[in-house]
């Protein structure tokens, strides 16, 4: 009897295959993914150690892992519009898909193919109620863009669903992308390297209960920045005009708080001076386009060097 034996041809199908491996309880060798070694060699061991000489569970083993990423693989080219190197995009989509439950991704494709309640739900994989990205045990801190977008990458490949279904889901997801990227949802109002500045915005987001941020957990401080973005990303009100509000209202709140940074070291007098005085301080300011408290300041500052 010929043994048969497992082809691997790129990184996605190396992980799934020993994903299966580990759904089977089948040791495997110990390697790094970084590792340059064939792969294919990695898993065809690992097969041969378990297995023994025992080739008819073995064959079926092999048939059974190569049908199931037959069944399951989108292919490269329906994952190109997801570019590495947007961070929002990807994180955006990470939020998507670390919420996602199997009654969620029945209900996205009843809507998007128009099928009955009951036809949705004919798919093994959906039938119970239950979180698949936790169900896939993916990494849950992700601490930068290339973590997260192989972890998005890894989830539509390690997620046992006929590629069809797959491909609804992925439809939806770009559908929702697009609209969050043709709308006016700038942050250039939120410093991204201002670390105190995001602590607070993180802190803002945390304490409106609408939101929903437990899922997210920036375990960085240059985390930050994006973990609020991505909130109020994936965040979805009733009506848009709440989002349109508490954006208001936050940077309205932001704003506040970076007057009452810049007044930490300034503090109110008041003198007398007289109307000569205040006619000369009016032209030395305008002369050296200055404030009125800045050229005052200035002058003191001149003055004060000179003793030293």
């Amino acid at each position: 009897m010929k043994d048969r034996k497992i082809k691997v041809t790129d990184a996605r199908e190396r992980k799934f295959y020993i994903n299966c491996l580990h759904a089977k309880n089948i040791p495997v060798s110990e390697f790094k993914m970084s590792d340059k070694r064939d792969f294919s060699s990695v898993i065809n061991d690992s097969l041969s150690r378990h297995f023994k000489d025992n080739f008819e569970p073995k064959e079926e083993t092999v048939k059974w892992m190569r049908e199931q990423w037959n069944l399951v693989r989108l292919a490269s080219k329906e994952l190109s519009w997801i570019n590495k190197k947007e961070e929002r995009l990807c994180y955006f989509i990470w939020c998507i898909i670390r919420q996602l439950s199997t009654q969620n991704a029945a209900k996205i494709y009843s809507l998007q193919v128009k099928v009955a309640r009951s036809a949705d739900m004919n798919s093994p994989a959906l039938l119970n109620d239950y979180n698949i990205y936790e169900s896939l045990r993916l990494p849950t801190s992700l601490t930068s863009i290339d973590e997260r977008y192989e972890t998005i990458i890894d989830f539509f490949d390690l997620w046992i669903l006929d590629v069809d279904r797959k491909r609804v889901v992925l439809k939806y997801i770009k559908e929702k992308w697009s609209q969050r990227y043709s709308s006016d949802d700038t942050f250039n109002w939120l410093d991204s390297g201002n670390e105190e500045q995001c602590k607070w915005a993180w802190k803002y987001l945390k304490a409106h209960e609408q939101i929903d941020v437990d899922f997210i957990d920036p375990c960085m401080p240059s985390e930050l920045y994006n973990a609020v973005v991505s909130a109020i990303d994936y965040w979805e009100p009733i009506a848009p005009e709440i989002k349109e509000l508490f954006l208001m209202k936050m940077k309205k709140s932001l704003g506040q708080k970076k007057h009452r940074d810049k007044q930490t070291d300034r503090k109110n007098y008041n003198f007398v001076l007289s109307i000569h005085a205040k006619e000369k301080l009016d032209q030395l300011a305008s002369h050296h386009n200055k404030k009125k408290n800045e050229m005052l300041e200035f002058m003191i500052n001149r003055e004060f060097s000179k003793l030293e």
